[in-house]
């Protein structure tokens, strides 16, 4: 290391104004960070159904539910409005019910007495499926259709849906609303209800919402600090890519028996050798997801907080097979374990499994987890590998893919 380097890195160190607000911007203890609920769209949905129902144990009634109606119909103009401005403040709506999952709906909340509904479809990382909210919102107009529906899709950066019926909100909104509503009742919430929304809200702001003033400082630090940040940056390891590098070669020393078909970051898709005279497992067009043509495909999914064996289903036109195969899987939950309970147009998971505990990702040294992980494969393709290929070669081998 340069004598310069060695005083660049020595000054980061020693800047409290820079490096130490952002340190204490973004440390200190969290508990949605901490049972690992930062970006699962189902654990911040359930959150939202409990701030939003007036019924529930946070004391503040239906102040977040007239915030959120507030921000959704806002934007849009006075004449569109399916409920008004002031129908949302003067309106009582103590007798509001949330549920979770209804119709496929993220969360839902039904006013019997007032003939009027709030659907949130939430994504938190992941994007529509094919036709999606349309299909929701013509559930909801048969089974709805005198109600006053006010539709939102929520996403991290207040995206455009693509039903224009839908009204776009981001999280920052979300963020907005518990901070002004923590400030205004804290001392009447109860201190666990209030140190809890405090967490909920420096979460978002360390993993959902992008915090202006804290992107200035880091940009203001690293202008301060090029030289030291760009050497850290150079000798910075990139654990996940190589969970994939590995897992890439822990795929091909399997050759004789499966075949790597792709490989990514995020992702390393494989194929069983056997599956190729299968027409049921090869009916996916070339340009409708890999080159393969391979309509089922194992997948090691690796993101920064786990790493699954998954199989799954592809897109193809063969829309009955594609459904054969799901139900299939459905009806063997020992053999399949994760199915998805849903049949999607696209991408269906029909086997999911941790590789390793997430709990111990972030804990245990990168060889140790290499370690877990060939293990569980080599224990994966002696047992459950065998057994899946066979099951599905011998239902479908003969099934016309035509």
């Amino acid at each position: 290391m340069t004598k310069q380097i060695r005083s660049a890195i020595e000054s980061l160190l020693l800047d409290e104004d820079g490096i130490g607000q952002i340190e204490t911007r973004l440390g200190g203890f969290n508990i949605f960070e901490a049972i690992r609920h930062t970006r699962s769209e189902e654990r911040h949905s359930d959150f939202l159904a409990f701030l939003l129902d007036p019924t529930e144990t946070h004391g503040l009634g239906a102040e977040f539910l007239v915030q959120f109606l507030l921000t959704a119909v806002k934007a849009i103009s006075s004449e569109s409005r399916p409920l008004s401005l002031g129908e949302i403040v003067l309106k009582d709506f103590s007798d509001c019910l949330v549920l979770r999952e209804r119709h496929n709906i993220d969360v839902l909340c039904i006013d019997e007495t007032r003939r009027f509904l709030l659907a949130i479809e939430n994504k938190v990382d992941s994007g529509e499926h094919s036709g999606q909210l349309v299909r929701y919102r013509e559930t909801l107009e048969k089974r709805y259709g005198d109600f006053r529906h006010v539709l939102v899709y929520l996403t991290p950066e207040n995206e455009d849906p693509s039903d224009e019926n839908w009204l776009p909100v981001g999280y920052q909104d979300i963020l907005s609303s518990v901070e002004s509503l923590v400030a205004k009742y804290e001392e009447s919430l109860g201190e666990a209800v209030a140190m809890t929304l405090h967490h909920y809200a420096r979460m978002l702001r360390r993993n959902i919402v992008m915090d202006d003033d804290l992107v200035e400082l880091a940009k203001a630090v690293y202008r301060k600090h090029k030289t030291a940040l760009d050497f850290i940056f150079e000798q910075t390891p990139d654990d996940q890519l190589e969970r994939s590098e590995f897992a890439k070669a822990m795929v091909s020393k399997e050759g004789e028996r499966i075949e790597l078909v792709r490989g990514t970051k995020s992702a390393v898709n494989f194929f069983p050798i056997e599956w190729k005279e299968i027409p049921a497992c090869n009916a996916t067009s070339a340009d409708q997801w890999t080159k393969s043509g391979h309509s089922l495909l194992f997948e090691i999914k690796n993101v920064r907080t786990s790493i699954k064996m998954c199989l799954v289903i592809g897109p193809s036109e063969n829309v009955t097979l594609r459904k054969e195969i799901w139900e299939f899987a459905q009806s063997n939950p020992k053999l399949f374990p994760g199915c998805g309970k849903k049949l999607y147009d696209k991408y269906t998971t029909i086997y999911s499994r941790n590789m390793v505990e997430p709990a111990t990702l972030d804990r245990q040294p990168a060889e140790k987890i290499k370690e877990d992980l060939e293990s569980w494969f080599q224990k994966f393709m002696e047992r459950e590998f065998k057994d899946i290929v066979v099951a599905l070669s011998a239902k479908f081998a003969e099934v016309d893919t035509r």
